[in-house]
């Protein structure tokens, strides 16, 4: 019974991608992936994304609270910014970590040569541009399923008499 709950440890840790990698492969695609992000204007992606966060929260927080002043609005929106400024480089971390675990060298290697070419580029500008109307559109969807499960499971959850 030890003996099987050992293979099987093994056995799981052995497909694991971490696991599975050398340390010197994902160091390599690590540094791959940070080439990559430069090459793709990264930064000017983050800076959008968390502008169009802030943007679309508070849009819709005033939507849904008229009540809440100009004055709270704008600073709740400033402390979001910061607050996704001051973590952007775990979320940056995460995203290389997935990026890795997920593409080879040679995978994002082709990315990186991509976006360095004239099409690359106007698909990482295009990518800035569209964050904030991409970002409204996320947000009224996701609003829309949440309003709406919560309204089918308030209509389920109702005592039957």
């Amino acid at each position: 019974m030890a003996k099987s709950k050992i293979f099987l440890c093994v056995l799981v840790l052995a497909a694991t991608p971490a696991f599975a990698q050398s340390d010197s492969g994902v160091d390599a695609r690590r540094a791959a992936v940070h080439e990559l992000f430069v090459a793709r204007e990264q930064d000017k992606i983050t800076a959008a994304l968390i502008e169009s966060i802030a943007d679309n929260y508070i849009a819709e927080l005033a939507r849904t609270h008229p009540e809440t002043s100009q004055q709270q609005l704008a600073l709740l929106h400033k402390n979001i910014e910061k607050n996704l400024t001051a973590t952007e480089d775990d979320y940056l971390k995460h995203q290389v970590d997935l990026m890795c675990e997920r593409l080879s060298l040679d995978d994002i290697h082709a990315a990186t040569a991509f976006y360095q070419t004239p099409a690359g580029k106007r698909m990482a500008d295009i990518a800035v541009a569209m964050i904030p109307e991409a970002g409204k559109d996320q947000m009224a969807w996701e609003y829309a399923a949440v309003h709406k499960a919560f309204a089918d499971l308030n209509t389920t959850a109702k005592p039957s008499k």
